[in-house]
C-alpha cells in the first residue's frame, strides 16, 4: 500500500468523504493498522470518532476495542487513560482527566446520565458510590440505585431490594465485572445495631439478568464497614476483621460467588485504621499511612506477590504537609497522584520530585476522586441485550475550547485517502 501526505491529495477529499465510499475504504485497512491508529487517541475524540460514521461506530463498539484500548493503550502507545472524574454537587458536568505516558494532563467536562425524572439538585453529593470497568453506580440516598456509563451516555434504575423487616442504619452498594461470565454485577450491604452488636445483610443481583436481589451470607459476624472494597481480577476484594478480632483482607469471587481471603503484606498492619485497599493502574493496591515521614503503596502483580513504593513527604512542598494529602491514582509509568480538598499533586517517584497540577475551570473543593476505566460499547447492548428494561440514552460530552469533532473528521478523511492511495 502507498502511503502519500495528506497535502498531495487535498483536492479528492471531497471524494474521500462521500458517504458511499466510507465503508470499502475503510474496511480495506489492516484491523492492525486501525488498532495502532485509535488506541493513540485520547477518549474524547473516540467518542466523536464513533460519531464519524456507522462503520467507525461499529468498530469502536465492539467489545474487544475497550478491552484492547484498556490494556495497551498505556502500555505500548503514546496517550495513557488513567482517568478520574470528579463530582461537584448540584452540577451535571464531570471533570474527565487523562494524563499521558509524561504526565502531560488534559481535561474535558462530561455529563452522567441521569433520569428525566430525578432533578439534579436533588441528588446528594456523594450519589457516585462505585465504579468497575467503565461503568458507574449511582444511588439516591441509598434507597434507588442506577448503573450509568458516562462514555456512551446511558441509565437504567435497579430493581428495589425488599422491604427490610428492621430500618437499616446504613445501606452501601459496589459494582464489580466478572470477565468469565462477561456479567456486571452489585452487591448491597446494609447493617442495623440490635443489643449493641452489628447485624449485617449482603445481597447481590447480577445486572441485566436479575429481577430481584440474591442473599448472600457473611463469612464471619464481624464487617469494617468503611472499608474500601475493590474489584480485581473478578474478584471484590476489602478489609475484613473476624470474630478473634483479626483482620484480614477478604475476597468474594463474582463467578463462584464464594468468599475467602488472599494474603497481605508483612509489615503491614491492617489493624492500624489507616489501612486502605485501592485499583491503580487495574492492580490492586495497598496504602498504608500509618507512618509519620512516608506513606506505602503495596502494588499486588499477577503472581500474587506485593511491591512497595515509598512516598516521602518531605518530597512536597511545607504548605502541602500541613493538609490532608492522600494518594488518589498511580500512572502506568509509576508515578502517582496525591490530593487534598483544593489539588491535584503529581510525584515523580524515580525523581522524587512534586508539581501541581493546573486544570482548567477545576472545581474549587473535590468530594469524590475515583479511578475510572472508560469503557465505548452501547449502554443498550452491553447492558440489556436480550432484555427488556427502561434505559435512557442520550450523549454525554460536553464542547469546550478545542473540538474532537473536526479532529475525527480530518482523522477520516486522512484514513480514507491512505486507503485510497
Amino acid at each position: 500500500m502507498k502511503i502519500r501526505r495528506i497535502g498531495d491529495r487535498e483536492n479528492q477529499n471531497h471524494q474521500a468523504m462521500d458517504p458511499e465510499n466510507e465503508v470499502s475504504n475503510f474496511s480495506c485497512l489492516p484491523i492492525s493498522l486501525l488498532l495502532e491508529i485509535f488506541v493513540r487517541l485520547p477518549t474524547s475524540a473516540l467518542i466523536y470518532c464513533a460519531l464519524v460514521c456507522k462503520s467507525w461506530h461499529q468498530f469502536l463498539s465492539e467489545p474487544s476495542f475497550s478491552d484492547y484500548y484498556e490494556k495497551y493503550s498505556g502500555n505500548t502507545h503514546l496517550l495513557l487513560p488513567v482517568v478520574l472524574y470528579f463530582c461537584d454537587p448540584g452540577s451535571e458536568p464531570f471533570y474527565l482527566l487523562e494524563f499521558d505516558k509524561n504526565g502531560i494532563c488534559t481535561s474535558r467536562l462530561i455529563k452522567v446520565q441521569l433520569p428525566a425524572r430525578v432533578p439534579v439538585q436533588r441528588w446528594p453529593s456523594d450519589f457516585v458510590v462505585g465504579s468497575c470497568n467503565g461503568l458507574l453506580v449511582l444511588t439516591l440516598f441509598g434507597r434507588i440505585v442506577y448503573i450509568s456509563n458516562p462514555m456512551t451516555g446511558g441509565c437504567i434504575e435497579l430493581p428495589k431490594p425488599k422491604k427490610d423487616r428492621i430500618e437499616m442504619d446504613k445501606v452501601r452498594y459496589k459494582i464489580g465485572f466478572s470477565p468469565s461470565e462477561n456479567k456486571f454485577k452489585v452487591m448491597r450491604v446494609a447493617y442495623y445495631t440490635q443489643n449493641h452488636n452489628e447485624v449485617y445483610n449482603l445481597s447481590i443481583l447480577t445486572v441485566g439478568v436479575d429481577d430481584e436481589w440474591r442473599r448472600l451470607t457473611l463469612p464471619c459476624r464481624k464487617w469494617w464497614f468503611s472499608s474500601n472494597w475493590i474489584c480485581a481480577n473478578g474478584a471484590f476484594h476489602w478489609i475484613l476483621e473476624d470474630n478473634n478480632g483479626s483482620s484480614w483482607i477478604s475476597t468474594f469471587d463474582l463467578a463462584e460467588e464464594k468468599f475467602g481471603r488472599i494474603s497481605h503484606p508483612p509489615d503491614v498492619d491492617l489493624d492500624s485504621g489507616d489501612v486502605r485497599l485501592e485499583l491503580y493502574d487495574n492492580r490492586l493496591t495497598l496504602i498504608d499511612s500509618s507512618y509519620e515521614l512516608h506513606v506505602d503503596l503495596w502494588t499486588m502483580s499477577d503472581t500474587k506477590t506485593w511491591s512497595k513504593d515509598e512516598i516521602l513527604y518531605s518530597w512536597f512542598p511545607s504548605d502541602l504537609r500541613l493538609s490532608k494529602i492522600f494518594p488518589v491514582g498511580k500512572l502506568r509509568n509509576g508515578d502517582v497522584l496525591f490530593g487534598n480538598s483544593t489539588r491535584l499533586i503529581y510525584i515523580d517517584v524515580k525523581g522524587k520530585t512534586c508539581s501541581r497540577i493546573h486544570v482548567l475551570h477545576f472545581p474549587k473543593i473535590l468530594p469524590s476522586i475515583m479511578t475510572y476505566t472508560p469503557r465505548f460499547i452501547p449502554f443498550k447492548k452491553d447492558i440489556m441485550e436480550g432484555n427488556e428494561g427502561d434505559v435512557h440514552v442520550q450523549p454525554t460530552y460536553v464542547q469546550e475550547e478545542s473540538c474532537p469533532e473536526k479532529a475525527a473528521w480530518k482523522l477520516r478523511a486522512w484514513l480514507c485517502m491512505l486507503c485510497s492511495g
